[in-house]
C-alpha cells in the first residue's frame, strides 16, 4: 500500500486532534505541537484512543502533558543510575583485564577470547577511532609523550572514551573468569548479568533518544536470578508482574478454557484476569489440546516493562552507591503522579513490600 499522508500545518494538527474528542485550548495545543512532534505526542495519546481513532471521553491535554512530563523525567532519572552502573562496570572490568592482560593486552585478540576474529576486528577500528578523534587532554599528552611507540592508549585510557556499547562489547569477550569475578562482586551469576547490561544498554539508548519509556514493553528480556538462590527476586512479591489478559479475548480465542479460567487466573479486575504464577508449567502440565496450550502460553506471555529495569538499577545502587537518594527521588516522583498508571509500567500492587525495594 502507497503511503499518502500529506503534512499538516501545526493548526490542522490540533484541529484533528481536537475533533477526535482531545479537550484543549486551541492556542496552548499548537504550542505543545511548536515543541513536541505530533508524532511524538501520538505515543502519549495512543492508550485514550477508541478503536475508531477519536480520543475516550475525558481526555485532556493536560492530562496527556502531564504523562509526557513524567516519562521524561523518569528518563532522567533512569539515566542516573545507568550512568553510576556504566561507570562501576568499566572500573571492574578494566581492573580485571589489566591485571590479566597488562596495559595493552586488549590491542591483541587473546585478550578478549570470546569475541571471534570479525567481531574483535570490528571492535578494535571502533576504539581506534575513538582515540583518533579524541579531544582530551590525557590523550593529547599520551600522544605526545608515546605516541612514538604506541598507537594505542593504555586499557585505563581507553575506557574513559569508548562508549557503553564498546564497553559491552570488551565485557563479553572477557575471559569466563574475569566475568565471573565481575559478577560475584555484584552478588550474580554471570550469565544473569551479561543479560542484565545488555537490557541497560537498550534501556540507555531509548533514554538518550528521548523516547518513551514509561508504558513500553520491552522487547529484550532480562534475566531473573533463580529462585532457589535468590529468593528476594521472587517473594514475597515478584518483581516480574504476571500477565493481565483480558478475559473475552481468552473465552473468544480458546473457548474450551471458558469454564476453567480459575485453573490458570488468580482474580479478575475490570475485565482482565491475573495469570498466576509459573503459568507456563500450569499449562503445559494441563489436558488441554497441544494447539490450546500453544495459544494460551502466547496470550499470557510475561510483560517485561520498566519496573523490572527500575528494580534491576535499585539492586546495583545499593552496591554502587548506596548513598546516592537515588530511591528516594524515584520514590518522590511516583508520588508526584499519582495518575500515571502503575499497571502500565510493570508494578506489582503490593510493590514495595518486594525485597529488592527494602534493601
Amino acid at each position: 500500500m502507497k503511503y499518502n499522508k500529506t503534512p499538516l500545518t501545526f493548526e490542522a494538527q490540533a484541529d484533528l486532534l481536537s475533533r477526535r474528542g482531545l479537550i484543549a485550548e486551541k492556542t496552548v495545543l499548537i504550542d505543545r505541537l511548536k515543541n513536541v512532534n505530533y508524532y511524538r505526542l501520538s505515543g502519549y495519546l495512543y492508550p485514550y484512543r477508541n478503536d475508531d481513532h477519536n480520543f475516550k471521553p475525558g481526555t485532556t491535554l493536560e492530562k496527556i502533558w502531564r504523562h509526557y512530563t513524567f516519562d521524561r523525567r523518569l528518563r532522567l532519572i533512569v539515566m542516573d543510575a545507568i550512568e553510576r552502573v556504566e561507570v562501576s562496570l568499566r572500573a571492574q572490568l578494566i581492573y580485571g583485564l589489566a591485571h590479566s592482560t597488562g596495559a595493552f593486552g586488549y590491542t591483541e585478540i587473546k585478550s578478549l577470547p570470546q569475541l571471534k576474529l570479525d567481531a574483535y576486528m570490528r571492535w578494535a577500528g571502533e576504539v581506534k577511532h575513538e582515540i583518533d578523534r579524541s579531544h582530551e587532554t590525557f590523550v593529547k599528552h599520551f600522544k605526545a609523550k608515546y605516541g612514538d611507540t604506541h598507537e594505542y592508549l593504555s586499557l585505563w585510557m581507553t575506557g574513559e572514551i569508548i562508549s557503553f556499547g564498546c564497553t559491552l562489547t570488551m565485557y563479553r569477550g572477557a575471559s569466563i573468569d574475569i566475568k565471573k569475578r565481575i559478577a560475584e562482586y555484584y552478588g550474580i551469576s554471570d550469565n544473569v548479568l551479561t543479560s542484565w547490561l545488555q537490557t541497560i544498554n537498550v534501556i540507555r539508548n531509548i533514554c538518550a533518544h528521548h523516547s518513551r519509556l514509561w508504558n513500553r514493553e520491552l522487547g529484550v528480556k532480562p534475566y531473573i536470578p533463580r529462585k532457589n538462590k535468590y529468593p528476594q527476586w521472587h517473594f514475597p512479591v515478584p518483581v516480574l508482574m504476571s500477565a493481565r489478559v483480558l478475559h473475552q479475548s481468552i473465552v473468544t480465542q480458546i473457548p474450551a478454557i471458558s469454564e476453567r479460567l480459575l485453573e490458570f487466573f488468580e482474580v479478575e479486575k475490570s475485565g482482565y484476569m491475573i495469570c498466576k504464577q509459573n503459568i507456563d508449567q500450569i499449562i503445559e502440565g494441563s489436558d488441554l489440546s497441544p494447539d490450546s496450550k500453544r495459544l494460551l502460553v502466547v496470550l499470557t506471555q510475561t510483560p517485561y516493562r520498566v519496573f523490572v529495569i527500575l528494580s534491576i538499577l535499585q539492586y546495583f545502587l545499593k552496591i554502587i552507591a548506596p548513598q546516592s537518594g537515588w530511591k528516594t527521588r524515584l520514590m518522590i516522583l511516583l508520588d508526584e503522579y499519582p495518575e500515571v498508571s502503575r499497571w502500565s509500567m510493570g508494578f506489582p500492587e503490593n510493590w514495595k513490600d518486594c525485597k529488592i525495594w527494602k534493601l
